[in-house]
């Protein structure tokens, strides 16, 4: 379900259009390459509505909010950063420039924490009074919407619409003479992976995120890959946009299953609770020998340096 705003607007992309007449300020509240995947995927949507922008780190623009003049349009990238076991950028954010800015701002499509009590005490209560002239804030799968529809005050407009990462398509990058070498098991190792999801690093598993040191890097992580098996969500999203062969798994709130129903079941995306094991994996690391060498830097580095020898 997307919601139709009274004067004709669906999607990010039709409001874009409807304020394109303003310039923009885009915000970046930082992340990992998958939070890069999201800003691509924005500008390109921004490029087809024609905007004028100007793109800028959280760091850089958070305190001078008040020099912002009120007929720009603030846009503040979305994402999972509305639950408490982050750094909560999006939520100093919102609270700062709605407390401050009296133009029009946006929140991109992004992921909530079904905690209400949190999202009240977080930001909610901080912006119900805010001096902005308008608040549109968009979820990017219905469980969110749900949840923010319970709790959120009548003048903020609410909406749906997909993760922005996939408005990108595998033409948007250049693929054409990567070979497709290995199956990727992309698994988080952080507070975000669930407890049937530990680390065995003889099971040609990683995370991407801790081994590459770049977006470069981490994207031909994944195009070089022939399947992704991945519990982090833009894996899944980056192997759909390049049309791999690709399963998603849970993670430690509702964030990937509820995107897999709203927008990766339909592009093909697979859904598996749980990790599939490979029996000789499985037999090795019951050995000793293993057991002793599974959490060693040495060996962690041998598998790291494996995957991006490929790339």
């Amino acid at each position: 379900m997307v919601n139709v705003h009274p004067s004709g607007f669906s999607t990010l992309f039709d409001l874009f259009v409807q304020l394109s007449t303003h310039q923009f300020l885009f915000i970046e509240p930082g992340g990992n390459s998958g939070d890069s995947l999201i800003y691509k995927g924005a500008y390109k949507l921004a490029a087809r509505a024609q905007l004028q922008y100007e793109a800028v780190r959280h760091e850089e623009i958070i305190d001078r909010i008040d020099e912002v003049p009120g007929d720009k349009v603030i846009y503040i990238h979305g994402g999972g950063g509305f639950v408490p076991w982050w750094s909560g950028k999006p939520i100093t954010a919102i609270r700062k420039i709605v407390s401050t800015f009296e133009g029009i701002v946006i929140v991109g499509p992004t992921t909530f924490s079904e905690d209400v009590d949190y999202l009240k005490e977080s930001f909610i209560r901080s912006v119900s009074e805010g001096r902005c002239r308008k608040l549109h804030i968009f979820t990017r799968e219905h469980t969110s919407y749900l949840v923010l529809k319970r709790c959120l005050p009548a003048w903020i407009e609410l909406w749906e619409d997909h993760d922005t990462a996939l408005h990108l398509e595998a033409s948007d990058f250049d693929t054409s003479r990567l070979e497709q070498k290995y199956s990727l098991y992309a698994i988080r190792a952080d507070k975000e992976m669930t407890s049937k999801q530990k680390m065995d690093i003889f099971s040609s598993r990683l995370d991407p995120v801790l081994c590459c040191r770049s977006f470069e890097e981490w994207f031909l992580l994944h195009a070089k890959a022939k399947e992704i098996v991945t519990n982090r969500l833009h894996s899944s999203i980056l192997g759909s946009i390049l049309g791999k062969r690709t399963t998603l798994l849970p993670n430690s709130y509702h964030k990937n299953r509820s995107l897999w129903e709203f927008s990766l079941k339909s592009r093909g995306v697979l859904w598996r609770e749980v990790l599939p094991v490979n029996p000789l994996n499985e037999w090795l690391s019951n050995q000793s020998l293993i057991r002793r060498l599974r959490f060693s830097s040495f060996a962690e580095k041998l598998i790291k340096s494996y995957f991006l020898e490929l790339c």
